[in-house]
């Protein structure tokens, strides 16, 4: 089998700078803890089963990645 080394959604786009593949997976991690979120309005327990993680490791993420609200 070959290895394609093109970008998915730009086959004919060539990237000048190199990418972070920890800050995409970081990135995305991201959306789908937001989405959680969203999805349970808020709750972190349910978050956490509607990703199947620890609550801790969802805690744990969103101090990380800096999601936490101010009170």
């Amino acid at each position: 089998k070959e290895v394609v080394k093109k970008p998915m959604n730009n086959p004919e786009r060539k990237r000048t700078t190199p990418i972070s593949f920890r800050s995409r997976v970081e990135d995305y991690e991201k959306e789908l803890i937001l989405e959680a979120l969203s999805q349970t309005e808020g709750n972190i327990q349910q978050a956490a089963k509607w990703l199947q993680i620890p609550r801790q490791t969802l805690q744990y993420k969103l101090q990380k990645f800096q999601l936490l609200n101010a009170e």
